[in-house]
C-alpha cells in the first residue's frame, strides 16, 4: 500500500529511474517508469517504458528505489545536435520506448538556453574536422593528378 504521503510527493508528468533487479532481468525493459494509477483499487503502478507491459505496484516499501529524473512537462524533445549544446544540468538522455538505451531519446528543459561555450567549442572542433577533412582531399586530388 503507498502511503499519502509518499503518493503526495509523486508527479504525475515524471520519468522515474530503477535499477532493474536480477530477478527481473529482461531484454524487454529500460528501467524508466512512468505512473499509472489505477483510481478503482487505489493501486499505482509504475509502469516501464519500453512496451508498457511491465509493472510494479508502488508501496512505501518500494518507494525509495524510484527516483524522479525528468519532469515530461518540464522539457522538449531535441535532436542529438541540439541536445549537446545543452549544459549536463540542463539536458536529459533516456530511454522511453521500445528503442530501447540503443535509441534514447534527448531531451532538454524548455527554460535552458544553449551554453555559449558548449557552442564554441562544437564549432571549434567542426571547424578542425573540416580543415582535416579538405587537406586529406587535396592530397587525394594531388596522388591522382600525378597518377595522370
Amino acid at each position: 500500500m503507498l502511503s499519502k504521503s509518499n503518493r503526495d510527493k509523486l508527479v504525475d508528468s515524471g520519468l522515474y529511474c530503477r535499477k532493474i533487479r536480477d530477478d527481473e532481468k529482461d531484454w524487454c525493459r529500460n528501467g524508466t517508469y512512468t505512473i499509472k494509477s489505477n483510481r478503482e483499487n487505489d493501486r499505482v503502478l509504475m509502469t516501464d517504458t519500453y512496451v508498457g507491459t511491465y509493472s510494479v505496484d508502488l508501496t512505501d516499501e518500494n518507494f525509495d528505489e524510484f527516483a524522479l529524473v525528468m519532469d515530461f512537462n518540464l522539457v522538449t524533445k531535441v535532436g542529438y545536435e541540439s541536445y549537446r549544446e545543452y549544459t549536463d544540468e540542463n539536458r536529459f538522455n533516456f530511454a522511453v520506448d521500445s528503442g530501447g538505451w540503443q535509441y534514447s531519446k534527448y531531451f532538454i528543459l524548455k527554460s535552458a538556453k544553449p551554453d555559449v561555450a558548449k557552442r564554441i567549442l562544437i564549432l571549434e572542433d567542426e571547424i578542425k574536422s573540416s580543415e582535416f577533412f579538405l587537406e586529406q582531399r587535396k592530397k587525394e586530388l594531388i596522388k591522382l593528378k600525378e597518377m595522370e
